[in-house]
């Protein structure tokens, strides 16, 4: 008798919640989409990280573009 995958019919979250992984992959995505959403924002208002740094009241411009970019690789 063929044994009968489990997760057909079940939905992602269904399997990330069983896999253990759905917050993690809901903090990456949440990250990815702030990260995605500011960079569109800098383009928009042709802005530097430094501008935006400064518009964020923050003196770490590096800190924009690094966040931006650490949500991207992971």
């Amino acid at each position: 008798m063929k044994k009968r995958n489990k997760h057909i019919g079940s939905s992602l979250e269904d399997f990330l919640k069983e896999e253990g992984v759905l917050e993690e992959i809901r903090a990456v995505v949440l990250k990815e989409t702030l990260a995605w959403q500011v960079q569109q924002a800098m383009e928009k208002d042709k802005i530097s990280k430094v501008e935006m740094a400064r518009r964020m009241n923050t003196s770490r411009a590096g800190a924009i573009g690094g966040s931006v970019a650490a949500c991207k690789i992971r």
